[in-house]
């Protein structure tokens, strides 16, 4: 399959990535409409990660959009822990002073 495209954005989250050092940056996850796979029935959600160290589009596939939504909430929710073990500091929602992602 080529490369996905991200499309319309249909929804977007920025979480703050706070350094050991205290400097912040921002990581953006914006997720694309449902749509199609080329020839099948099948549905594709786009995703995109933009900042530490990432951007991408990635996509979750499902029999139908529900799904493909659902499994690309999941696939979120993995990358930003990976990032979040692997930075210095923190990966946290803006505004959550618990640390949460809000992908749960």
């Amino acid at each position: 399959m080529s490369e996905i495209e991200l499309g319309e954005i249909i929804a977007t989250r920025n979480l703050e990535l706070i350094e050991s050092d205290g400097t912040t940056s921002v990581v953006v996850v914006e997720i694309g409409t449902p749509r199609h796979f080329p020839d099948s029935t099948d549905y594709l959600t786009p995703y995109k990660i933009t900042g530490g160290g990432k951007e991408k589009v990635c996509y979750a596939g499902g029999v139908d959009s529900v799904q493909s939504i659902q499994l690309v909430m999941r696939m979120i929710k993995a990358e930003l822990n990976e990032l979040r073990s692997r930075v210095s500091g923190d990966l946290r929602w803006v505004g959550d002073d618990e640390g949460g992602l809000g992908f749960d």
